[in-house]
């Protein structure tokens, strides 16, 4: 824990303020570990596609960190001074449309589609009931209704669903006990990419 503190350096800076704050602790962690891993150069290297983030280059990001707080975050509308400088530029609808990420079409709350299917298989196995941070009853519960669930509710609980199967595969991948119990030891089939696609 300390090793981790200690990279994060920004606690240890209380002249940040807190939005600063914020995006010192986004830079150190989600930024190397997610954004440039799903958005930047190792997906897009791993198909062999050329990709450029132009709010990644430094002069971007220097001029950007030297902004005040208020200019970047006001009355809760993220990237304030880049929507004004757009303002003439791009159509409104652009402009003041909500941040959101990019997102794949959900196939993890379709029961008939391959990834679907396995996501269900593998929330109503044992391995989910060997993990200590979710109550399965509760969670299968929310599978099964899944269907009756109108489809922007099925796409918020897209992410969810996945981080918990993915949780359960990775403890089973590597063989992770909180139970002396060998039924929670599961052998999980991860489907062929033919089948995904």
């Amino acid at each position: 824990m300390a090793a981790f503190l200690k990279y994060l350096e920004p606690w240890t800076v209380p002249a940040l303020d807190t939005v600063d704050l914020g995006i010192a602790l986004m830079l150190k962690t989600t930024l190397p570990n997610y954004v440039l891993v799903t958005l930047g150069d190792r997906m897009e290297m791993a198909h062999s596609i050329e990709g450029r983030l132009p709010f990644l280059d430094h002069q971007v990001v220097e001029l950007a960190w030297r902004l005040p707080s208020h200019l970047k975050i006001r009355d809760g509308v993220e990237k304030f001074a880049l929507r004004q400088a757009m303002r003439n530029l791009l159509p409104a609808d652009a402009v003041d449309r909500q941040k959101h990420p990019f997102i794949a079409p959900p196939t993890a709350t379709d029961a008939k589609h391959p990834f679907g299917a396995m996501i269900r298989d593998v929330l109503h196995g044992p391995a989910l009931a060997a993990l200590p941070f979710f109550e399965p009853r509760k969670v299968r519960k929310l599978i099964d209704r899944l269907t009756s669930l109108p489809p922007e509710d099925r796409l918020r609980l897209e992410p969810l669903l996945v981080e918990i199967a993915s949780l359960c595969i990775i403890h089973d991948l590597f063989k992770m006990s909180s139970s002396s119990d060998p039924s929670a030891q599961l052998s999980i089939q991860m489907p062929s990419t033919e089948a995904l696609a």
